[in-house]
Order: structure tokens, then C-alpha cells, then sequence
């Protein structure tokens, strides 16, 4: 069994065009000269790196978005809170409802307990 049969394929590439180079530099394989696979394979490399640059790019953009996500919450509790501090407003009113609230008119109590008898 060949010692880079679970290697990637960039390691696998490489090796093949050092071992190329090193014993049959002029030998023309599978249709392909070494250079024109060594170039093949800086092609796949090069879109590699171009991927690896995308998923930087992301993850920053991940991060900025988390970042704006949470500055717009705080927002949102605020926009909440002025409107149940308003006293035009209040915790009683249709807008605090399409807000997503309860009102406090239609807030539900606990069950009443009874006391236990004995206790």
C-alpha cells in the first residue's frame, strides 16, 4: 500500500511532481508533461487559497453581524421600555400588544393555592 494513500491531495500532488522532477523530468505521462501537471496543481492550489480568504471574510462578517444583532436588541428593549414608561402609552395600550407584549389588562395570575388544612 502506497505510504500517501490517506493524504490530501495537495500533499499526494506535490510529492508526485517532486518524485517527477527528481527521476523522470523528461518523461511525458498520462498525456502531461511535469510542469504542465506541477501548474495543474498551483491552479488547485491557488483556489484553495481563494477559499480560505472567503472563509476568513466570512467569519469577519459573522462577527460584525452578531455584533450589529446585539447593539439592535438593546434597541429593542429600549423602544420596549419607553413605550411602557410613555403615559400615552403604557403597558395597556394596542401598540404595546403589536409590539408582542401582553398587556398588562390581559396578563393571567398564578393559580390561587388553598391553604392546606392543619398547617
Amino acid at each position: 500500500m502506497s505510504l500517501l494513500h490517506n493524504k490530501p491531495i495537495a500533499v499526494r500532488s506535490s510529492h508526485f511532481v517532486t518524485a517527477w522532477r527528481k527521476f523522470a523530468p523528461d518523461a511525458k505521462l498520462a498525456g502531461f508533461s511535469v510542469d504542465q501537471f506541477a501548474a495543474e496543481a498551483a491552479d488547485v492550489e491557488a483556489v484553495r487559497q481563494e477559499i480560505s480568504a472567503a472563509r476568513t471574510l466570512i467569519a469577519g462578517l459573522i462577527q460584525t453581524r452578531d455584533q450589529k444583532e446585539e447593539a439592535l436588541n438593546d434597541h429593542l428593549v429600549h423602544i420596549a421600555s419607553a413605550v411602557r414608561g410613555n403615559p400615552d402609552l403604557g403597558e395597556d395600550c394596542s401598540f404595546y400588544r403589536a409590539l408582542g407584549f401582553v398587556p398588562k389588562s390581559e396578563q393571567r395570575r398564578g393559580r390561587p393555592r388553598k391553604p392546606k388544612p392543619g398547617l
